[in-house]
């Protein structure tokens, strides 16, 4: 047994692990408290940052853990012997699988890289121009690799899931072939009490939706939609309070500085459902506040590091080719989507695509840090370490 605090590092050291091996928390109630008060909303991430930087001085070199426990802990060791042990074990399944079922929207979030006002003038190539679809046969050879590898399952963007008129018989498919956690990614302004009740129906556990009190986002639209969706949103999330439901929300609440009254109505009226988590962003007319290369900057310290997208997640592409990572996924409509893909659903099999050359050449310049390499790396700043990100 190694001494004090010590971990056993994974295939990629740099990947977060739920659960350490061993741990101690730290000996005093400071940490705890500004955690505390940063959940509540007491104080922004920045402030909740500094202060613990005023704390004992902490060591956790090659150390990814979850984010609670890494913010409460104190010093690390690492089981040196187990390195290169670990590093045979390649994953024989991701993680995750996202499927990105169509390449078409019905609004434009301005936090959205593909069809928000501002961002969508920045696209380079035709990829959004035509309308792509993954077809049925697809979709369920996703569902059975999904199911063989125990792989959580998330429907998901670039376009709309909703916009399936499917996408209900895909969750019910993937319920019925054991899939145990199934998720939905959606702006929501097509979901209804039926559907969500259904998706909860067919084994759905977590939902992520969003709600924008700006000006460009429901352009074209009813003048009534945002009050119409808030009814809505206000609606579901009660029956889901009295029917007990088991079920995470993941609500994203973006506002312009001049719906900030309208914004903070709405939060109130949402608060008394502890189900859902909430993620909270002030944009401009021109989308988020910062550039949109910085969208979704996720950076853990201050040197590049290893990232575990490629060796975690699969990201099904509208037009059937297969990425390994968000950043792949923003990079489409930008870049040729031939050179963020690893193959192809309707060429190969995924089994071969996740164990292929294409993708062991991949994790081999990632886990070298030959960054440049790799179209989708070279320009990211955003590697991941935290798997809840996925």
């Amino acid at each position: 047994m190694a001494q004090e605090n010590s971990y056993i590092p994974m295939f990629n050291p740099h990947e977060m692990v739920s659960n350490a091996f061993c741990f101690k928390l730290c000996s005093d109630l400071t940490k705890f408290a500004i955690e505390f008060l940063y959940k509540k909303h007491f104080f922004k991430k920045s402030a909740r940052n500094f202060l613990h930087s005023l704390t004992k001085n902490i060591n956790k070199k090659d150390f990814f853990v979850d984010r609670n426990l890494y913010n409460l802990s104190e010093n690390w060791n690492v089981i040196s012997s187990y390195q290169n042990h670990s590093s045979s074990n390649f994953p024989a399944y991701p993680k995750v699988i996202y499927i990105g079922l169509l390449n078409v929207c019905n609004i434009g979030c301005p936090t959205c890289p593909w069809f928000s006002k501002e961002h969508s003038k920045t696209l380079k190539n035709s990829y959004f121009d035509i309308i792509r679809k993954l077809d049925r046969v697809a979709i369920e050879t996703i569902l059975d690799y999904a199911s063989e590898g125990d792989c959580r399952l998330v429907f998901s963007g670039p376009g709309e899931p909703l916009l399936e008129e499917n996408l209900l018989e895909y969750i019910k498919s993937a319920q019925q072939k054991g899939i145990s956690q199934i998720e939905v990614a959606t702006n929501g302004l097509l979901l209804t009490r039926e559907k969500m009740l259904k998706m909860v129906e067919y084994g759905v556990s977590k939902v992520s939706l969003s709600i924008a009190f700006s000006n460009e986002t429901y352009l074209g639209l009813a003048d009534d939609t945002l009050e119409k969706y808030k009814e809505t949103l206000q609606s579901i999330f009660k029956e889901l309070l009295e029917k007990q439901v088991k079920i995470e929300v993941y609500l994203t609440i973006m506002y312009e500085a001049e719906y900030v009254k309208d914004f903070l109505e709405f939060l109130m009226s949402v608060q008394e459902y502890s189900f859902i988590v909430y993620s909270i962003s002030v944009v401009s007319s021109s989308g988020i506040k910062g550039n949109i290369e910085d969208m979704g900057v996720q950076l853990v310290g201050t040197s590049r590091h290893t990232c575990s997208s490629p060796l975690a997640a699969l990201y099904i592409f509208p037009d059937g080719s297969v990425g390994l990572c968000d950043r792949a996924r923003f990079l489409l409509g930008r870049v040729e989507v031939e050179e963020l893909s690893i193959g192809s659903i309707y060429k190969q099999d995924l089994s071969k695509i996740w164990n292929g050359a294409a993708h062991k050449k991949i994790v081999k310049h990632s886990l070298e840090m030959n960054f440049d390499e790799l179209s989708q790396c070279k320009s990211c700043n955003k590697w991941w370490n935290e798997m809840e990100m996925f």
